[in-house]
């Protein structure tokens, strides 16, 4: 089997940065603060950047110093719990001097039972530093979606043609399917395969799919840094390699983090992002080192289905 030279492996960076507190608030005059919108709509299997929704909160007015703005919430006519439902991150937020809007972070439990959409009201609790002026109040429905994901789960799966371009520009299409477990097996209604890899049946990967009841569509999530397939014999049996699915950054690897592929809402197609990669990075069976090649280098990526 074939395989491309590939020139770095590295480990990617986070970068840090500090901030300190200042006990200072602002002192100016006419500096008000509010909520920045009426309401919010998520849900309740929310799996945005992190899990985490986000209430803004704005400041109007040129401040002098940071303002500390302190929320708390009250439960809606059919409840959403604080602790059983959602958590906050953090009731208390500062703005910061030059800042104009901050936000409070919360990320719903989510759950897999059918259920009317629960509410809450987060409100402003106190603030130091300015006065509330205007929207005090955002009132936050947890969307239930699980009345949907059977439908979705079912419609996702199927026999796709995967078209991309390799990294020397050559066409590649293949035939890949997706497929579910059985009701009432761990993982229904959320776990997925995807096999047919580069062309072979013997290659598959795990996958998540989700379902956002807000915008009824329903997305599958595949994770960087796990292996499709394992002991396969390249250049001749010189190699007996196993291969990750990984993307890259330059010419460098990265095991760490998502791609997350979005289905039409006919189920018809699942896009990938705008500028995503995908490779097989190849690690020695016995030793498990990187080899520095990989198997496949794909961009241009997109799964049409067939049926």
């Amino acid at each position: 089997m074939k395989i491309n030279k590939f020139l770095a492996c590295a480990m990617a960076a986070v970068a840090m940065t500090a901030c300190s507190d200042n006990d200072g608030f602002n002192t100016a005059s006419d500096v008000t603060v509010s909520m920045g919108q009426a309401t919010l709509n998520a849900p309740e299997d929310y799996t945005g950047d992190n899990s985490f929704c986000y209430v803004p909160v704005k400041l109007s007015g040129k401040a002098n110093g940071p303002v500390k703005v302190t929320v708390d919430v009250t439960e809606g006519t059919v409840a959403a719990i604080e602790t059983a439902h959602y958590f906050i991150t953090s009731k208390t937020v500062v703005i910061p001097e030059g800042e104009t809007e901050v936000n409070v972070e919360f990320y719903p439990t989510g759950d897999t039972d059918i259920n009317d959409d629960r509410e809450f009201t987060m409100f402003i609790a106190d603030v130091e530093g300015a006065t509330v002026e205007g929207l005090d109040r955002t009132v936050i429905t947890l969307l239930d979606d699980d009345h949907y994901l059977p439908e979705a789960y079912a419609k996702i799966q199927g026999t796709y043609n995967f078209t991309a371009f390799s990294s020397n520009g050559s066409p590649v299409s293949q035939t890949w399917t997706i497929t579910g477990v059985q009701e009432g097996e761990d993982g229904y209604l959320s776990k997925l395969t995807i096999a047919g890899i580069q062309g072979v049946t013997w290659t598959s990967y795990p996958a998540t799919m989700s379902f956002d009841a807000n915008t009824k569509t329903a997305s599958v999530k595949v994770n960087y840094g796990g292996f499709c397939a394992y002991e396969v014999t390249f250049n001749g049996g010189a190699l007996v390699a196993d291969v990750m699915l990984a993307t890259v950054s330059g010419n460098s690897l990265v095991s760490s983090g998502s791609c997350t592929l979005e289905a039409d809402e006919n189920y018809s197609s699942l896009s990938f992002p705008a500028g995503a990669e995908w490779v097989g990075a190849l690690f020695e069976s016995a030793s498990g080192s990187f080899t520095g090649s990989v198997w496949f280098w794909w961009d241009t990526m997109s799964l049409t289905k067939v049926q």
